[in-house]
């Protein structure tokens, strides 16, 4: 973002915000510094990105101080990538914390761990 930002800047960016780009809005304020909010679900491609680094982050500290073997939740790869194990891990949070076990997780949603 700091290379948009930077042309902005120069006035040298032509585009209208805010810009939808592969599920993310572009606005203002991200040019900013502000953090990119997106719904993260399992998808395909499967989504990729920090986002879902720190979904799995959350999840895993979660299931930590659970007894998460009896619930058959393994510890996620915290590799960015939302696949079926994350997914599977998030479910299993959402129906844990009486939340519909829908799999999706974003702002506002209170499913993020």
């Amino acid at each position: 973002m700091h290379a948009l930002a930077t042309l902005a800047t120069m006035g040298r960016w032509y585009l209208n915000l805010p810009l939808k780009v592969r599920g993310i809005t572009i606005t203002e304020d991200i040019l900013n510094g502000g953090a990119v909010r997106r719904i993260l679900r399992l998808a395909s491609p499967m989504m990729q990105g920090a986002d879902v680094i720190d979904l799995q982050a959350r999840l895993n500290r979660y299931w930590s101080t659970q007894d998460a073997v009896r619930s058959g939740v393994l510890r996620l790869a915290e590799d960015g990538v939302f696949g079926q194990k994350t997914d599977d891990s998030l479910r299993a949070f959402q129906g844990a914390n009486s939340l519909k076990p829908d799999g999706v997780a974003g702002a506002k949603r209170g499913s993020q761990g």
